[in-house]
């Protein structure tokens, strides 16, 4: 199946698709080969118009994944990417980004569980 269709790479991530072929234990086809876009948004587009398939992120595309624009085509695997709250000390100390800092968490705490 993979060897059939085109992956669609995201140029700003690095060893993704190798990284996921890795962790599900899958023969990797030619990663040089496939089509190439800016951003997670423009991939997952690409991939809905049917021009390949590409790697998402739960719970980011769930929504597409239940409205039949995207669908699992292979298993899913836990990632080891990891993601960043961050920006200049001066915007932690507005009261908005310490709610936010707070309630996002808050919401980590309760995915853990």
């Amino acid at each position: 199946m993979f060897s059939a269709l085109p992956l669609i790479h995201v140029t700003s991530v690095s060893q993704e698709w190798g990284d996921w072929f890795e962790f599900a234990r899958i023969k990797p086809p030619d990663l040089t080969r496939g089509l190439r876009v800016d951003t997670i948004e423009m991939s997952m587009e690409a991939a809905a118009q049917g021009l390949g398939i590409a790697l998402g992120r739960k719970p980011l595309v769930d929504g597409e994944l239940a409205q039949g624009r995207l669908v699992e085509a292979g298993p899913v695997v836990r990632a080891d990417t990891s993601y960043w709250l961050v920006g200049a000390d001066r915007v932690y100390e507005r009261p908005e980004s310490k709610l936010f800092r707070r309630w996002l968490l808050s919401e980590l705490g309760n995915a853990a569980h």
